[in-house]
């Protein structure tokens, strides 16, 4: 994300950009308390940072701050709450009115103490920054009009040569076509053009303007027949519209309502099995509507969700609020003929462009949204931010994105406040299209009762336009624990506010959607008025498109991935309690959003990204994409993922299926329902059959076609039917060299092979439900069966102990093993690269009598009638075997899909044993990227052993979407640091430790003693993706772990890397720890070598010739002493500090006291105390 504003202050290259955490020691030191500290006391400029509503920075061109403001949503004034400071500053007019005469019969003494006197300034938008004149446009604006079209339109210029602005003004003044004009210095440098003829139908064809009441006017009998039909209004609004009720009155909790004795009822019996816990959704899961399916994709595997109770409310989509009447109060008069804005376009004046949009509303007064279609593959500009995006509808793509903006949003005065007995009949017209009478009871006895609960209102003018309900938050430390919250916020500054840290929760939260500019306007204010700093949203996997849980502000929020590090700490209190809620809670979802972070405006990129395949390189490839840093300002409104099954989890999956495949933490099915892909995704079950690169289109199985902008194979390799391509295969070989261009040749097509009922190819979780459904059947039939596994891939021994931790009977099992490989030429090294673990495998499969036949080729598969296959044949290069067979799994080839491997070769994309790119994941055609198993550099970069198959597949398909989401972002500008350059290729030999207890574990270190292979096997249930973490590490970062291992002082990794001192190294904010400290500046100091440099400085000199041993003892200490370990002390400890729920095990500055105490005074620590220095000497 770029910190940085896109304008320039003064002619020395001084700027602003966004302050951070790391500007504090810069601000503190350009401060002059003889000044500051009588107007604003002695501030915390790190808290001021993180809690105020914008912080800013002036640099100067060598980007050093010079300047700092802190800017709030309130007056810092001690004693005045933030949620009634205008009542406070309105306080003497109002008191005036009431006062008695004789308060002030005696005058007071007149104050000369102008120091202490507190003074109220107030600055204008207009006086520093000017307003451009905005005027209709003449005909000598012609020649500026059309210097400024030519700049992004040449093709008006080319068409209607030269003077067309001109005649649109002079020649044709009874055209509904307006043009207004931005003027400066009486020259033209914005214009904006505005028609009011458009084509109706295609808009309503092609976009979902039903939210926008389809941006037509309501007759007058659509009004009523709308108020006779809202049952709400009836019940809710009509008592307190005929005075029935009044805001003084107390509404008695009885009702005659027959649906809510009934929902009291199911309530009560749901309160005893009700947990204290908000975090556990289980409770009133809503069945979703057929209404929302049609409107925004969704993965097809959630589309049955049914509770345990019988729900009274059908949820709508929440884009449906405003499908019959958007406003009763006469905000929307369109006819049919709409207000549209072909070109926005200005030169060096972008930021002043909502000038020219008020003005349009100001001259075109009859009419009341202004719409703008932009191009998909066009990057966004600063007047969209003033717009609401409209979706395309379902199966519909254009290459044209959709914008509205209403009066009332442009130029209505909103405001928020509390909501009062007397809105209900307006919020009852809000919810009319939900019917959510759950939502009004609530928000009734929120006003009357004053519970728990606090409810807003967003209002412009006297309309109610939006309603948001927020709680007290529960589990702030386990959240902390299981999302990335940390990494949007600084806690050490929340501290201070008590056991919820500053942080509310929102129960609902419904806004029109017009209002999408204002949207973190509102949930500011809620924050203000509610006292919180944060506001989080949580939705369970299960319950997401509940009415009661409805969040208009969603789009608006950021979304938190949960942490990639598992918590595999049993010796710690706190963490074994996370450990255990983790466990019991089902999986949700969470946003984020912060009072800072409600002043960065909102980007959407519009550009079309398809993404064909669900492997772990395409999760990867979007969380990086959608969930990264800068989503806090960065929205991508047209992403498609395309994938036979959907997302790669099933809405009732099995822990045992899970064992078939390899274990990841970002594979996991927790993980996963808890990234909310599909608000962000529009997923299409289908496969790809076809590539059109001209017209930039692929078909799909399904026989509909998909427009891309951008397109994304990252589908990999799948094990296939061992006769995958067998007939393309012999085709090709028997065509002739050269054939005749005028002879017709028949296209590739896919032969479809049959699979029998009982072999099984698993390569998805639906796949190994099916199998092992399949499976379970002989042990309830208590029948002789035998199962065959064959395969020499890891996926194949993970079959195994499927079946094993089934109960399956070993005798039952059969092991085939295809190794080495039938071909010669094909690598004749095992799977596991490793002796020890080749013989522990087939020590426990001896063990276990597993049968185990190896380097057995298979031959073919024998059915009866039925097609159950009862035979499979196998030959080896001396002998022939032919099993019984009840399953069969098959572990054999890999390839890509058949459908997508001719739909490949057919588009001409170049293909050489996988799809061929360059360093930048471009094929050819630089529309088209690919990454994966499944592809291939080019042969010019010689780097074969560096294909992406010998890499982790979630590194690639991040490093894939970082690539894209700063090509994409308006905001990005790269800064292309140097390459280092390799003087050598050979290649030093390093170190190598095995330990053998609890599993064997292997650590290779380079000559320089860094981390550079790991390989473990144990029967433990360890969580083997943190050792992930030590790759690349000094073996000085692991606790000089070289060192230990010579003395013969550490016999047992696994107990080493599990002890709580490294648990700093597993944490998902550890690369920011290591990166910080290089950079680091000796303490107290501006300026000055970085730790890093200071260390290259330091090795330059240890590697001159000269250099003598003397000298380098003489260093040693000096460093030591050096400001620059006084700095990574400070920092270290503040960064343990900031991530303590994760780390209790360490030693915090609080906590340092009781420590003391403790160790002087506590007989069981006693003996224990021995200072740092005879620690180490008894170790080494």
């Amino acid at each position: 994300m770029s910190i940085f504003f896109d304008f320039k202050v003064g002619l020395n290259g001084r700027r602003f950009r966004r302050a951070v955490d790391g500007d504090k020691c810069d601000i503190e030191v350009i401060i002059e308390h003889k000044y500051t500290e009588k107007l604003f006391g002695k501030p915390d400029i790190g808290t001021l940072i993180e809690l105020s509503t914008l912080s800013i920075c002036m640099i100067n061109e060598n980007k050093e701050v010079i300047g700092f403001m802190a800017l709030c949503d309130h007056p810092n004034i001690p004693g005045v709450d933030p949620s009634d400071w205008e009542v406070w500053l309105h306080w003497t007019s109002r008191y005036l009115t009431f006062k008695k005469h004789n308060i002030y019969k005696y005058k007071p003494k007149f104050c000369n103490d102008s120091e202490n006197t507190m003074y109220f300034y107030t600055a204008l938008r207009n006086e520093f920054c000017a307003k451009l004149k905005i005027r209709r446009a003449v005909e000598e604006d012609n020649d500026d009009i059309v210097r400024i079209l030519a700049k992004k339109c040449p093709r008006l210029h080319e068409l209607y040569g030269e003077f067309y602005i001109s005649e649109i003004i002079g020649r044709h003044p009874e055209t509904d076509r307006q043009i207004i004009v931005a003027d400066q210095h009486d020259q033209a440098v914005g214009v904006m053009c505005l028609n009011s003829e458009i084509n109706y139908d295609m808009l309503q064809n092609t976009y979902e303007v039903d939210p926008f009441h389809g941006l037509k006017k309501a007759t007058p009998l659509e009004k009523e027949r709308y108020k006779r039909t809202n049952t709400l209004l009836h019940t809710f609004g009509e008592p307190i519209m005929n005075g029935k009720w009044s805001p003084f009155d107390e509404i008695k909790r009885k009702r005659n309502l027959k649906i809510r004795d009934e929902t009291e009822s199911i309530a009560k019996q749901d309160k005893a099995k009700k947990s204290h816990s908000k975090v556990n959704f289980v409770r009133n899961i809503t069945t979703q509507s057929d209404d929302y399916k049609h409107q925004y994709s969704e993965d097809y595997s959630e589309r049955e969700l049914r509770s345990s109770n019988i729900s009274l409310n059908v949820s709508q989509s929440v884009a449906n609020i405003l499908e019959e009447e958007p406003f009763d109060y006469e905000i929307v008069n369109i006819d049919k003929r709409l207000l549209t804005v072909p070109e926005v376009l200005s030169c060096d004046f972008l930021l002043q462009g909502f000038h020219l949009l008020e003005a349009a509303f100001e001259i075109m007064k009859e009419y009341d949204y202004c719409i703008i279609r932009v191009p998909c593959k066009d990057r966004s500009f600063h007047l969209l931010q003033h717009f609401c995006f409209v979706p395309p509808k379902n199966n519909i793509s254009s290459d044209y994105a959709l914008y509205v903006a209403h009066r009332s949003s442009v130029l209505g005065k909103l405001r928020v406040r509390r909501a009062e007995i007397m809105d209900i009949p307006q919020i009852a017209q809000l919810l009319k299209s939900l019917d959510n009478k759950e939502t009004l009871w609530t928000i009734e006895n929120t006003i009357l009762l004053k519970n728990k609960l606090q409810c807003y209102v967003l209002l412009t003018s006297t309309t109610l336009v939006g309603i948001g309900i927020i709680e007290q938050p529960e589990q702030i430390d386990f959240i902390r624990a299981k999302f990335n919250l940390d990494a949007h916020r600084l806690h050490k500054y929340y501290a201070s506010e008590g056991y919820n840290c500053g942080i509310s929760t929102l129960k609902a939260v419904l806004v029109y959607p017009v209002f999408e500019a204002h949207f973190r306007f509102f949930a500011r204010e809620m924050m203000r008025f509610s006292g919180s700093y944060s506001i989080l949203w949580l939705t369970a996997y299960r319950n997401k498109w509940l009415t009661h849980k409805a969040n208009s502000l969603v789009g608006s929020m950021i979304p938190l991935l949960p942490r990639k590090s598992e918590i595999d700490c049993t010796s710690i209190g706190e963490l074994r309690r996370i450990r255990k809620l983790s466990k019991t809670v089902i999986a949700f979802s969470s946003w984020f959003l912060s009072k800072k972070l409600t002043s960065i405006p909102q980007i959407n990129v519009d550009t079309r990204l398809v993404i064909v395949g669900a492997s772990r390189t395409a999760m990867a490839f979007l969380n990086t994409l959608l969930f990264s840093d800068s989503c806090s300002y960065l929205l991508f409104t047209n992403v498609t993922l395309i994938s036979p099954n959907g997302l790669p989890y099933n809405k009732r999956s099995k822990p045992i299926s899970e064992m078939m495949f390899k274990k990841y933490r970002t594979n996991s099915e927790k993980f996963l329902k808890s990234v909310p892909y599909t608000y962000y995704v529009n997923i299409i079950q289908a496969t790809m059959v076809e590539i059109n690169k001209r017209e930039k289109y692929i078909t799909l199985s399904n026989k509909e076609r998909c427009a891309y902008d951008m397109l994304f194979l990252l589908f990999g390799k799948q094990f296939q039917h061992p006769d995958y391509l067998k007939s393309v295969f012999q085709r090709s070989d028997k065509m002739s060299q050269y054939t005749r261009l005028d002879v017709p040749k028949a296209s590739l097509k896919p032969v479809i092979n049959y699979t029998p009922t009982n072999v099984f190819i698993v390569n998805t979780l639906t796949d190994a439900n099916r199998a092992l459904n399949f499976v379970k059947a002989f042990k309830w039939n208590d029948m002789d069966y035998d199962i065959i596994v064959y395969g020499a891939t890891k996926h194949a021994y993970c079959c195994l102990a499927t079946l094993v931790e089934m109960k399956i009977p070993v005798e039952n099992i059969i092991f085939v093993e295809p190794f080495p490989h039938e071909n010669i030429r094909k690598t004749r090294v095992s799977y596991f690269c490793n002796v020890y673990i080749d013989k522990s495998v087939t020590e426990v499969l001896k063990n276990l009598r597993i049968k185990a036949y190896r380097s057995y080729y298979f031959q073919n598969w024998v059915t009866d009638s039925d097609n159950f296959v009862t035979h499979v044949d196998f030959l080896s290069h001396h002998h022939f075997l032919r099993l019984k067979c009840s399953a069969f799994f098959y572990y054999g080839f890999r390839g890509v899909n058949k459908q997508a491997f001719i739909a490949i070769h057919k588009s001409g994309i170049a293909y050489d044993g996988g799809i061929l790119i360059d360093h930048e994941f471009r094929t050819k055609d630089h529309s088209i990227y690919a990454a994966g198993p499944a592809t291939r550099y080019y042969r010019k970069y010689y780097a074969d052993n560096k294909r992406h198959k010998y890499y982790d597949a979630y590194e690639i398909g991040s490093k894939l979407g970082y690539l894209i989401r700063n090509q994409l972002d308006p905001l990005f500008t790269e800064v292309k640091q140097e390459q280092e350059k390799y003087t050598n290729n050979s290649v030093k030999s390093g170190l190598v430790m095995e330990t053998f207890k609890e599993g064997y574990f292997k650590l290779h270190l380079t000559n320089d003693f860094i981390v550079d292979g790991i390989t473990c096997l144990t029967p433990q249930s360890y969580s083997l993706d943190n050792f992930t973490k030590l790759y690349g590490l000094s073996a000085t970062v692991l606790n000089n772990v070289h060192l230990r291992y010579t003395a013969k002082k550490l016999d047992n990794f696994y107990k080493f890397f599990r002890a709580p001192w490294a648990y700093f190294i597993y944490h998902d904010q550890s690369k920011e720890l290591f990166a910080m400290a290089k950079e680091l500046l000796p303490k107290g100091q501006r300026q000055g070598d970085t730790l890093a440099e200071a260390m290259r400085n330091i090795g330059g000199k240890l590697s001159h010739p000269s250099f003598k041993f003397q000298t380098g003892l003489k260093i040693k200490p000096s460093f030591e002493k050096s400001p620059h370990v006084e700095a990574i002390t400070d920092y270290v400890i503040e960064w343990l500090s900031e991530h303590d729920v994760l780390l209790p095990m360490y030693l915090q500055p609080w906590q340092v006291t009781q420590y003391g105490h403790d160790t002087n005074y506590n007989p069981a620590l006693g003996k224990k105390k021995n200072s740092i220095a005879k620690l180490l000497s008894n170790i080494f």
